[in-house]
């Protein structure tokens, strides 16, 4: 499961770093920021699927609509969507649909285990 957080923190990271040399073009910026938030979201999605016994697929589901529903916010009020979106949206869907099964590789628990002193 190491890699959840390592992927979130990863992600948010990376996210707030190139939203800072966008500091000037606040549409790029506003968009960063946002992917940099639904990069974390995860954590608290995760403790309402525990508490609830809801299905994985759920909370992706839920995760994700958050991104669409900005998406669709940039084809109404812009007439296409930002390419940030397109680029950074995509890392964030490619993250959370693929991050559990690369988990269960042997490549990344030698490496889970090597990070934990296992």
């Amino acid at each position: 499961f190491l890699i959840v957080p390592l992927t979130d923190m990863l992600a948010f990271g990376t996210f707030i770093a190139v939203a800072m040399f966008n500091l000037r073009n606040s549409e790029t910026h506003k968009r960063l920021i946002l992917l940099a938030t639904l990069s974390i979201v995860p954590a608290a999605f995760g403790r309402i699927i525990g508490i609830y016994g809801l299905n994985n697929w759920v909370g992706i589901i839920l995760m994700e609509s958050i991104l669409i529903l900005a998406v669709i916010y940039d084809l109404y009020t812009r007439g296409k969507i930002h390419p940030v979106y397109i680029f950074g949206g995509g890392i964030i869907v490619l993250l959370h649909l693929t991050r559990f099964q690369l988990g269960e590789t042997e490549g990344w628990l030698t490496i889970a285990r090597w990070l934990t002193g296992v």
